[in-house]
Formats: structure tokens, sequence, C-alpha cells
């Protein structure tokens, strides 16, 4: 690294170039500044070298030496984003209004210059936000528009008692602070949280209100309001947590009084070395994971042995990073995975135990250009000097040079265009200025290949309606409108669906889901109670039909008993057995037997894993009505890169689908490619598998199955031969082909002539599922006549509502992420007619959308995929997309048939007393899941059980009874089974349980470079599952996005694994050795925050990027810069991980909550606060000389310099990114 320092006389020290160069003279970073010679610190401009550009950034100043405009870096158009701030006038300090290119302004107003806090702001549409700070400036309240509007004197209020009080032997009463939230719910019942800290500004005890539910079976459920208290740790002689108890609970008659007491439970123990460093950590089930710690060469390892025995070994370097990694446990040796990483530590290289490599290359800028995969080949991305993405190739695209472009108003994205279906390019537009429903700088409308949404907002930017026209190709241009309305607290208090059902979410007085209420021609309690435990998570759920579920825990938290009761009756009692480490052992349902004629019975499970914890064995037995009984062994060979080699599964039936013996089963041998580039993908399966009613195994069949995949790593084909009785093989058994897109969505699959096809919106979310078979008649060879029928289709307008041909919909009621009942509807009880509701966009200040040319190109789409497939499409266009009879009501196909079946069918089994339309608002179905969501039980209003099914354990149907009225296609984990191909779509991937493989590889294949990226939950089906709809979504360079995931892990103290699915979405795993309740506070604070932002039903979006032109983050442009957050590091205070915490809710409290900057600053202080248990305020901070000084204090309740603990001292560099850090101690 070289520095290069202005040399004139008065500008001495300040840095003009900083240039990074490795070893082998590449040059990493080469960045440049200039200053105005006239002052002593004001720089001017930025320039970093790009490679092929420069990026440059330019400040000017006034004469006070305010900035007063940033003008960022050009984007590929040359349009260069420009922000100018004007100050008040009396301090000539404070900035009090913002502009941008854009023409949007927020403002700030009426300042307490004592503190230089604005006591009031108004957002970019112009509604207000009003700050009350106390003499200390400390914020004593915060109100927002709702409120304002209303007259509630707040929506958050803080009250302090900063002086603790002493005894005889110390604290007798520790310091504290209340805060509490307005519950416009429950007037007059603020939602409080009292949070107590010691001498060192560490809290130690956090009270909460909250409702504890007491359920046991056969005597329903008690409520109690309690204050929930956490659990008391034990600190050892240095300040480590050597014991952490269960929370436990009291009256709400002592809130602000420290409560000493401790939970009965066992706490967990930790002991620590000299360095602080876990040794052996104990869970309350007495279970032990141990450490050892050792050097290596220039590597310090780390053996962690579990609770079984088993290790797995880390070698990491001197700057914390993974070198390498063994599981010592494979079935064939130890399984070693390496890592390598540039001279200024990104990586490069991560090779597998069979030698394969993931390749990374990155520009000057840190922006990674390549990822060379061996699953997926080179993907390749361009930018602009602004960080936009420019363009994306992947291997597929690039062998005809073809690629993904996007493009951008500013750094705002406003196209992305395809070059192989331009049909399903996406155009963004944003409110204006002078935008209508609250759309200023937000989004407006939304088009792609589908069709189109219009969103409108609320005052806090909450999204309060939306408007969605979707394209049902061939079948009509329908628009469903969906309303929302939420508190100030962002919950979800009421939804208006597109029949115009309203269903309504009542919250407890902790401010939990407690009951669920919809009306329409009728209203229906939903659920009409929901109960929780001390730890709130659920321990009672009773739906309006009378089903009442109960849920029981162990002592470390896992779910012991899961039951379920409908009518007196009991169908669900699973007992659940656990290993050390948590791997499931055994699942038993103990219900009784149901009567005779009744779905239901019990069911049996039990587990083996192998020293990698994949599943080894698996075996079921079930007892039902009138003599049924089953049972099925299953048995998996694995290789060290976790590929599926074999899988044996043999089921056995009596008298369940049939009178008599049903035996059926396959052995299967996994056969993959030994050609570089393609180790993971299948090469064939041999497939020997029977089904006779009378013997055993009767003749057997021998199927052979080859696979080929395109360079993206998507399967194409599966041909399917068989071996004959003469002895010859014939290959013209089956065949199955399939077409993805750019992004590797699968658009269509052939099976021998049946064709289906599929239609995914920008977000990547299917939105169309139409298929059909080819009825044709030929004579002498020649196409004679005949008709190709895609007449059956899926409308998924949103996970709330799925339409169908023939008039049908069915709409789904939530608990959260949670499907607790499906509504069957038609076009006689939906109300308005799709087709003749406004299109997105009738509100959108004069845009338009050529819908009828996005109709008439879905059309072709499908008749190029009958030509793809050498297919013949013999169909009939329907050109009359508004009144077409298919979409509604009969139009002479099987479907529409099918449909007005149905409705007879589902009308009959009616009680006659309702009369159409009414009659619908009874078809409701309610779901009873089990441990992994997967549909169990589904229970009529009635409480009568209508659907019953069992699975085993890598997602096949074992066992279904159902009935002739309505069926859920939801099934395991509670994902869309798409019967036309036996395939579950997850959101992103098509998973296939018969091979028990995704069908293309998975986009977070470089955070599991030793697994295959074809693999299903780590082969390990019964303790993890894949779930959508977790919504903190990340965007960037996949590095960076790693690196993130690692300090959030850091701040949660390594009791999570976090991990991105397809969307790019956070999940939380619990570390199966590690209990919860061995964290510090402000690791459990971290987690529960985290958690709180990933589970929300609303998505907050950050972009993970290298650096910013401010420090840290910027909620403006919902970006934090990575580089900043890996250089606080670790620290006692504002390190890497309370960093990204402060960005992640600030960003949180903005998007989702809409809280304008200033007051989700001060929350996310406030939980910064919560994670390293030291106060740096919110606004008490000042620039100096390239620096940024931040005071830190024990606790918000004090800020005098009594209180005071230290000092924060970034370091910025040219472009105002964080070069180093200092952490002082205060000198009172």
């Amino acid at each position: 690294m070289s520095i290069h320092l202005q040399q004139r006389k008065a500008h001495l020290g300040l840095l003009t170039n900083v240039t990074v160069t490795g070893g082998d003279g590449t040059m990493y970073h080469n960045v440049s500044a200039t200053y105005n010679t006239n002052y002593p610190n004001h720089l001017t401009q930025v320039s970093q070298q790009l490679g092929n550009g420069t990026a440059v950034t330019d400040y000017k100043y006034d004469r006070y030496g305010n900035i007063t405009q940033k003008t960022l870096p050009a984007n590929a158009t040359g349009q260069r984003m420009w922000y100018k701030y004007r100050y008040e006038p009396e301090m000539n300090m404070y900035v009090e209004r913002i502009d941008d290119a854009w023409g949007y302004r927020s403002e700030a107003g009426n300042f307490d210059y004592r503190y230089g806090i604005a006591l009031e702001r108004r957002d970019l549409n112009n509604f207000y936000y009003e700050t009350e700070i106390d003499n200390m400036g400390r914020v004593t309240k915060v109100r927002g528009p709702n409120e304002l509007a209303t007259g509630v004197p707040y929506i958050i209020a803080f009250e302090y008692k900063p002086k603790a009080e002493f005894g005889e032997s110390g604290i007798s009463a520790p310091a504290y602070a209340v805060t509490k939230h307005y519950d416009i719910l429950h007037p007059g019942d603020d939602l409080e949280t009292v949070t107590f800290v010691d001498g060192f500004g560490r809290p130690v005890q956090v009270k909460k209100d909250g409702v504890v539910t007491t359920a046991s079976k056969g005597s329903g459920a008690s409520d109690q309001t309690v204050m929930i208290v956490s659990g008391r740790n034990v600190y050892d002689a240095f300040g480590r947590v050597a014991k952490a108890y269960y929370p436990v609970t009291e009256g709400t008659g002592s809130k602000t009084s420290f409560n000493t007491s401790f939970d009965s439970e066992k706490p967990t123990i930790t002991t620590y070395d000299v360095l602080d460093r876990a040794l052996c950590v104990t869970l309350p089930d007495d279970s032990r994971t141990q450490y050892k710690y050792s050097l290596e060469g220039n590597a310090l390892v780390t053996d962690v042995e579990d609770a079984l025995s088993n290790h797995q070994i880390t070698h990491t370097n001197g700057s914390g990073k993974t070198v390498k990694s063994i599981q010592p446990s494979g079935p064939d040796g130890p399984i070693t995975t390496t890592f390598e990483y540039d001279g200024i530590q990104r990586l490069v290289r991560v090779t597998d135990v069979e030698g394969n490599q993931t390749l990374s290359t990155y520009d000057m800028g840190d922006r990674r250009t390549e990822v060379n995969h061996p699953a997926s080949g080179i993907t390749s991305f361009t930018y602009d000097a602004l960080g936009n993405v420019l363009t994306k190739q992947t291997a597929n695209m690039a062998e005809e040079g073809k690629m993904i472009t996007y493009t951008y108003d500013y750094h705002r994205l406003t196209g992305i265009n395809y070059p192989d279906h331009p049909e399903n390019n996406v155009k963004y537009y944003y409110g204006g200025r002078n935008a209508s429903h609250n759309r200023i700088g937000r989004l407006m409308l939304r088009e792609d290949g589908t069709g189109a949404i219009e969103y409108f907002y609320g005052k806090m930017g909450e999204v309060t309606k939306t408007r969605r026209t979707l394209i049902v190709p061939n079948q009509a241009i329908a628009t469903y409108v969906t309303q929302w309305t939420y508190d100030s607290h962002n919950r979800l208090v009421e939804m208006i669906y597109p029949d115009e059902e309203k269903v309504t979410y009542s919250y407890n007085v902790g401010g939990l889901l407690e009951k669920v209420r919809g009306e329409k021609s009728y209203g229906y309690d939903y659920i009409t109670k929901l109960g929780y435990d001390k730890f709130e998570q659920r321990s009672y759920l009773k739906y309006c039909n009378g089903a009442e579920t109960f849920y029981t825990y162990d002592n470390r938290r896992r779910l012991s008993n899961l039951a379920v009761n409908s009518g007196g009756t009991s169908l669900m009692d699973n007992a659940y057995t656990f290993d050390a480490v948590s791997n499931v052992l055994s699942v038993a349902n103990n219900a009784s037997l149901p009567q005779s004629g009744n779905a239901g019975g019990q069911m049996s499970h039990t587990y083996t894993y192998d020293g990698l914890y994949r599943l080894a064995s698996a075996t079921g037995t079930y007892t039902g009505a009138d003599s049924k009984s089953a049972s099925y062994t299953l048995d998996m060979g694995y290789d060290n890169m976790h590929r599926i080699t074999s899988k044996r599964q043999h089921l056995t039936q009596d008298n369940v689908q049939f009178n008599g013996t049903l035996n059926v089963g396959y052995d299967l041998s996994y056969t993959y490619s030994s050609e570089e580039g393609k180790k993971f993908q299948l090469e064939s399966v041999k497939d020997v598998d029977y089904r006779t009613e009378e013997t055993p195994e009767g003749n057997k069949v021998e199927n052979g199955h080859v696979y080929t995949y395109d360079k993206n790593g998507n399967l194409v084909y599966v041909n399917t031969s068989r071996m004959m009785k003469d002895g010859h093989k014939d290959n013209s058994v089956g065949e199955r082909k399939l077409i993805w897109d750019e992004e590797n969505r699968l658009l269509s699959v052939d099976d021998n002539g049946f064709v289906s096809n599929y239609w995914y919106d920008a977000d990547g979310e299917r939105t169309v599922k139409t298929s059909g078979e080819s009825d044709q008649v030929y004579v002498n060879g020649v196409f004679s006549g005949g008709s190709t029928n895609t007449a059956k289709f899926s409308l998924y307008v949103s996970p709330y509502l799925v339409a169908n041909q023939g008039g049908r919909y069915t709409k789904h009621i939530y608990a959260g992420s949670q499907r607790i009942v499906s509504k069957i509807g038609d076009f006689a009880s939906y109300g308005s007619d799709p087709r003749r509701i406004e299109y997105a966009g009738s509100e959108t200040d004069g845009l338009s959308v050529d819908y009828k040319s996005k109709y008439t190109a879905q059309q072709q789409v499908i008749k190029d995929h009958y030509t793809f497939f050498d297919v013949p499409y013999n169909g009939t266009d329907n050109n009359n997309y508004a009144d077409g009879e298919g979409f509604c009501c009969n139009d002479g196909t099987l479907e529409a048939a099918q449909a007005k079946a149905m409705r007879k069918a589902q009308t009959r089994a009616i009680a006659e007393s309702f009369k159409d339309p009414d009659n619908y608002e009874n078809l409701q179905f309610f779901y009873h899941p089990d441990h992994l969501g997967s549909s169990s039980f589904i229970t009529n209003l009635d409480g009568e059980v209508v659907q019953h099914i069992e699975y085993v354990p890598f997602g096949e149907v074992f066992i279904e009874e159902r009935n002739s009225v309505w069926n859920t296609p939801y099934l395991f984990n509670a994902k869309e089974f798409d019967e036309e191909t036996g395939m579950y779509y997850y959101g992103a991937r098509y998973y296939e349980p018969r091979l028990s493989l995704w069908m293309s590889t998975d986009p977070l294949q470089e955070k599991y470079p030793n697994i295959s990226a074809y693999v299903f939950c780590a082969n390990s089906p019964l303790v993890y599952y894949d779930k959508i709809g977790l919504l903190l979504t990340l965007v960037g360079e996949d590095a960076d996005l790693q690196t993130t995931l690692s300090f959030y892990e850091k701040g949660m103290g390594g009791f999570y694994s976090l991990n991105l699915d397809e969307n790019k979405q956070v999940q939380i795993t619990q570390i199966e050795d590690k209990n919860p309740s061995d964290m510090t506070p402000e690791q459990a604070n971290y987690y529960k925050a985290l958690n709180k932002i990933v589970t929300d039903e609303r998505d907050t979006k950050i972009n993970i990027v290298e650096s910013l032109s401010v420090p840290i983050g910027d909620a403006a442009i919902q970006s934090v810069a990575i580089s900043d957050i890996q250089t606080l590091g670790e620290g006692e205070w504002l390190n890497g991980a309370s960093a990204l915490m402060h960005e992640t809710f600030e960003q949180y409290q903005v998007q989702v909550k809409g809280i304008k900057l200033t007051k989700a600053h001060i929350q996310a202080t406030s939980m910064e606060q919560q994670v390293t248990g030291a106060y740096i305020p919110p606004f008490d901070r000042f620039f100096d000389n390239g620096q940024m000084v931040l005071p830190v204090f024990k606790d918000a309740s004090d800020t005098s310099s009594e209180n005071r603990i230290g000092t924060v001292i970034l370091h910025l560099n040219d472009k105002n990114n964080v070069s180093s850090v200092e952490r002082k101690k205060w000198q009172k």
C-alpha cells in the first residue's frame, strides 16, 4: 500500500492518493482526492480507478464549511445523482432541507439548538413527524402522521430513571428505562418494555408485556396477563456469562422493580479459557459441546466436538477468515474444503474434497465481475461507475454472446431486458414529485410479462392497496384489487381480499396475534384463540370449527408434542424424540383410531442418521379404521460430496386404496458425470421398481433414466428406457423435456406430449400455470384433426388468492406466514367480474400498459413451446380476452366440465339452508400441519376430517385419504404439488421427491461449497425444510452477502446460522448443539431484532455494497457499506455486528414501517444499545478533519459526562468510508 499526502504548507497531512498493490504487482485499489486549497480540509473530489473508467464524487461547500452539494459518480447514461443541503439560518450547522436530482424534498425544523435535534420533520410525501426531548436531550415522545391526525399523544415514548439505588451489598435497584408503544387496539394499555442496566451499562434484565396461555388437552386454555422477564445471567469473575437461565414471568404490578428470581429449569453452563473462548457448553439436558484450540502453521484450528462425539474442524487465518474446514466423518474419509483469498482478503478460490473449484474475480471497485462454479459455469457482471449492475451473462447466454441488461434512472432500476424472452422484460415506474396516493419517490407501477401491478401507499409508506392486472394466456386479462390496513407499529389490522371479504387481525396486550376474523356474507372467527408461552412461542391454537392444537416443548425448547383435537376426537397426538444434537429420532401419532368410514389413524416413524447427520434409514407403520394398515422402509446412500448414491424405498398397504394388499417400491442407483463442470449432475439412474397387489415383490421392472443439463446446470432432458422381457432395451418408454429462461426459471415441461407452461413475475414468483394434453388424430402418419387443450390453468394472483378455469377460485387466510384456511368460491360468489375492473396503471398519472400486446405475446409463447418440443399445436386462439367463457364458466372444455361437476358436488355437500352464493362461504378447509409445515389433516367448517396425508421422509405421499369436494395441493412443507409433473414448486426451484433432488442448481451454492448444488435440505428432511417468505432480502455480490451474514451470526453469538434462499431472503436456523438460553442478553436482543425483521410479512431490502459516499450505511438508498462493517470489526462499542444491526433496523423502520429517517435513526440507536450494552446518542456526533467522533455512554438514561464511558473515532477516507477505528476509554 502506498499513501501520498498533500504537501502544501497549510495542508500537510491531507490524503491525496491511496494505491494498494499486491506482491505480484496487481493493483487492487487506486483512489485520489483533491481539495480546495483556500480552506484547510475541504475535500472537493474523490476519484476511484475502476479499470475501465473512473468513479468521481464531487463536493461543494458554503462559507461555513458545510457541504451544500454532493454529486455521485455518473451512471451508464451520464446521469449524476446529486443531493443539495440547506442549513437553518440561526446556527448554520444543521440541515433543514435536502433536495435531489429527482426533485424530491425533505425538511427538518423547530431545532432544539442545545442538542442540534430537529423536533419536526416532513417527508417526501409531505407528512410530518414530531419529536419531544427532555432537558438532557433524550427523546421522550415521537408522533407520526397517524398520531398527529388522530390526536394520539405518541407512537412511542420513553421514561428514564438513570440513578441506581444502593444497599449494603451493592445495587439494590438498578437504573432502568421504560419504552412505551401506544397500542391503538388497547387504548390506555401501552405495550411496555422495561430495561435494567448494571454498573457496566450492560442490560441485565428486560421486562415486557405478555400474555401466557396455559393449555392442556381436554381442558382448553386459560390466559394470564404478565410481564415476561428475560432469563438471569450469572457472570464469572471476568464478566463472562457462566450460567444463563430461561425467562420467568411475574404479575404486572411491579414492572419497574428488578426481578431476582431464577427459572427452575437447569441453566446453560459455559466454561472459558484464558482468552475468553468457550471450552464447554452444557445444555439443560446435560448434553455437551466441547471446543479445543490449537495452532497449525499460520492458522488457528478450532475443533468442535458435539454431544454425539462428532467433530467439525476449522482453520482460520489472522483476519478471521476460514482457510480450511474438515468433516472427519465422511463415508469415504475426511471431507476437506479449502478457501483462498487475494492480497486484500477477498475470497478467490474454494476447492472441495474432489478438487472442484469455485473461482471469483473482482474489479478495482471490489465488485465481483465473474464467478465460475463447477455446477453452473461462468456468470459474469459489468457495472457502471455508480455501482449499478449493467449486464449479467450466464454460461448459457455466453455461447451466443447474449446477456441480460439493466437500465437505471440515476441509481434507480427502471428496466430489465432479456435477450431470449423479451416478452418477460420488466419496467419500473416511480412517483414524481407531484405523484398522488403518497407515491412520491416510491414504486408506482411495475410491468412485466405477466401484466402489471400498481401500488398505493399509506401515510407511513406502507402499501395499502395493489391493483394487479394479469394475463391468463389464451383466456383473459383480469384485474384484482387487494387492500391492507396497518397500525403505526406495522401490524396488519385489516385486509380486504379481491372478492371483498374483510379479514381483521386482533392482537393481545403483549402485541402478538390473537384472533383472525373474516366477514363477507357472514362472519367467521377463523382463529378464535392463539396463545403463547413465556418464550412467545405458540402453545395453543383454536379454529372456529372447534379444532384445537396444543404445542408442548422439551427443556431444549424443541417441539415434543403436537396434538390436534376436533369434535371430541383426537386427530393428531404427535410425540417427538430427538438425539443430543436435535436430529428427529421418532415421530409417533398416538391418537385414537377413527370410527369406521372416517379418515385418519395412528402413524409411527423412526429415523437413523450417518456421521454427517444425513438421513440414513427410516421405517414407518400406519393403522387406520376399517382394517387399514401400511408400512414403509427407506435406506439411503451418500458420498463425500453429499450426493445421493442409492435410494431404496418399499411400501405395503392393506385395504387402503382397495380391499387387499398393495406392494410398491423401487431401488434407485445414481451415477454422476465424470466430466469437468458436470460432476454434480446426474448422468443416469438405474431404477428397479415394482407394483403388485398380491406378492411382496412380483415382477420387477428395470428402468433406466439418462439426464442432460444445460450449461447453467438446469435439467433439460430425461430419457427413460426399459429392459423388456425378451432381454432387449426399449429406449422410447418415456421422454421429459424442459425449457428454462435466462433467470433459470422453468418455463415449460413436455412429458410424452403432455405440455405444461409456467409464467413468472418480476420477483420470480410463479404467476400462471397452464396444462393440457394433445388430443390428435393421424391417418397414415399425416395429421387429420384434433385439438391441443390449454384451458386448464391456475392464476396465482397473490399468496392470498388463486383463480382457476370455470370461474373457480381459492382464498388463503394466513396467520403470519402460516396458511390456516382455504376457502372455495366461484364467479357467482366472487363479486365484480375481474375482466371488468380497471387495469393496473389507471391511476398512474398518464402511464399506460399495452396489455393486448402482452396477451398476444403469451399466446405465441405457448405455440413456441410446442414447436420447440416438436408437438403439433392445434389449439384455437381465444382473442376475446374480455368475454371468453373459459375463464368464468363453461366453454365446452373438459376442465370447465370438471369445474361444473365440482360445483355440483360442493353444493350437495352444503347444508340446504344456504343459498348460492352464500353456500361458498361455508366451503372452508382448515390446515393442521406437522412440525415441517406439511399438511397432515384438513378439516371442514364442521371440524370433520376431509383430507388426511402421511409422507415418507423426502416428501412422497405415503397415505392419502380425501373427499370429493376439495383437496389441497399444498402438501409437503406446505408447498404446491404439481400433479402434471410430480414436482413440488418451492418458489424459485422445483423439487422431485422420488429422486430427492432439485432440478436446478442452488442459488446459494457458493455458501455450501462442500455440498452438491442439487441436494435437498442437506439430506436431512426431518430437521430442515426450505421455505420462501422470510423477508429480509440482501442484494449484492455473493461474497459481500456472505460477509454480511457472518456479521449477523457474530451478533447472535454463533447460536444461529444464516443463509439466503433462492430469492436472497435471509433464513435463520438454530445451530443444533447451541441452546439460545446460553445467549447473553445482548446476543438474545440481537436475535430478537433480526428475527422480527426476517419474519415480518413485508420485505426489507438492503443493498450490500463495498463502499458508499457516506460512512457505514444510507437508508435513503437502502444500502450498507460492507467494507465499513469489516473495518469496524470487533470491539466493545460500535463493532461491525452492532453497526450492521443499526443499519438493518433503521432500514426496516423506514421501508416497512414507514418511519422517517430521523425517527428510524433514533430507534436504531436504541436497538444498537440493546445489542452492545452501550449507548451512542443518535445525533451527538461531529466531524473533525476527516474523522467522525462519537461519545459513548453507559445507557440512554444519562448522557452526562459522569455517565460517559468512552469515545469512538472513525477515521474516514476521501470517499467518506471508514478506513480505521479507535475506541478510547473516557477520562473523566
